[in-house]
């Protein structure tokens, strides 16, 4: 296991195991090993699916084009206080998972991940969401239940969603706070 931003993380074999859910042929899963892993480990490039929650990753390395081909992503559990622009490079990206990180924001980057479907930051210390949020045209589930949200960007409504999960809080979108 790496400790530190430039470690390569090296997993035993009781960590390793083939995730429910997102996992399955090309999926991988290295969840709840002790809460020991504190970075993203080296997987092969034919990853297409990464269950990685439940651990202690605090950051995100600044490169992730190594891992291009995923599809999902479960980041859950993890300290992430913010999340980096690398994870925007993840372009195949269809399912991310960032519940109970404490998350503060979301980068603006956050638009080029067009091919993402679901999307849950629930749980998180997120007070708005990316102004372009709209620009996910395929985004048809989003969760951002307790978070203490402010505003909520008009551009959400282009989004095609089925499902959206919002605590039952007053907000205020950012043009009626204009007036």
């Amino acid at each position: 296991i790496g400790f530190g931003s430039g470690s390569i993380c090296i997993l035993t074999a009781r960590q390793i195991f083939v995730a429910n859910g997102i996992g399955g042929p090309r999926g991988l899963g290295v969840s709840k090993c002790g809460k020991e892993l504190t970075c993203i480990p080296v997987v092969p490039s034919t990853t297409q699916r990464l269950v990685l929650s439940n651990n202690k990753i605090s950051q995100l390395p600044a490169d992730l084009k190594h891992l291009d081909g995923l599809t999902a992503l479960d980041l859950s559990l993890n300290p992430l206080a913010t999340v980096s622009g690398s994870l925007c490079s993840l372009t195949h990206l269809a399912i991310l998972r960032l519940s109970e990180c404490k998350l503060s924001g979301l980068p603006a980057e956050f638009c080029r991940l067009q091919c993402l479907r679901e999307l849950n930051v629930s749980k998180n210390s997120l007070r708005s969401l990316p102004h372009d949020i709209g620009h996910l045209s395929r985004l048809t589930v989003l969760d951002v239940r307790n978070n203490p949200l402010e505003q909520v960007p008009w551009s959400l409504a282009a989004c095609p969603l089925r499902s959206l999960l919002v605590d039952a809080q007053p907000i205020q979108d950012q043009e009626q706070r204009a007036v």
